[in-house]
């Protein structure tokens, strides 16, 4: 009876690896394509910005900071506000930290071990200023360990704001 009992087990062991290994596969496969489309949607991202700054007269990096920005934090956001509205601030602002460190020194640095990147004035001002201001006043909101509806509020003005200078509307 328990050699039977360990040959089951023995069974199970072997069935719980080839599902392991199968799932192992499964999702570097996964991992392969969508990396795939990762590379061709950059590039093609890359080829719309510029033929839209083009077409509209406005620097690349207006629409990068703009246009670019947005579509790459979707998906943010949409965690951003699950999380919110289960109360788990502590990934809203885990999310939000996460992301701005990640950006700052990797987004930018390993494109810059490739070669030097200029910056152009057009995203100093007001890019840089409103990312400072930014900055600033997430350290001041967050003093007391919450971010209320009308400081909520507030990010949500400075931000409609940011893309009205960034397009030169005000």
């Amino acid at each position: 009876f328990e050699n039977r009992q360990r040959g089951n087990r023995k069974v199970d062991e072997l069935n719980q690896r080839k599902t392991f290994n199968g799932e192992i596969g499964k999702q570097l496969l996964i991992l392969v394509i969508s990396g795939v489309f990762i590379y061709f949607g950059a590039k093609y991202t890359i080829d719309s910005i510029i033929k839209i700054s083009e077409i509209l007269q406005i620097a690349t990096g207006v629409i990068a900071v703009t246009a670019v920005a947005l579509g790459t934090s979707l998906p943010e956001l949409a965690v951003t506000y699950s999380a919110a509205r289960k109360g788990n601030g502590g990934i809203v602002i885990g999310n939000v930290l996460g992301s701005n460190v990640f950006n700052t020194f990797m987004v930018m640095g390993i494109p810059g071990l490739m070669a030097t990147l200029p910056f152009p004035d057009s995203l100093i001002n007001p890019g840089l200023i409103i990312m400072i201001v930014a900055t600033a006043l997430f350290l001041v909101v967050t003093v007391d360990r919450e971010i209320s509806r009308w400081e909520g509020m507030f990010f949500v003005l400075i931000y409609i704001y940011f893309i009205g200078k960034s397009f030169g509307l005000m």
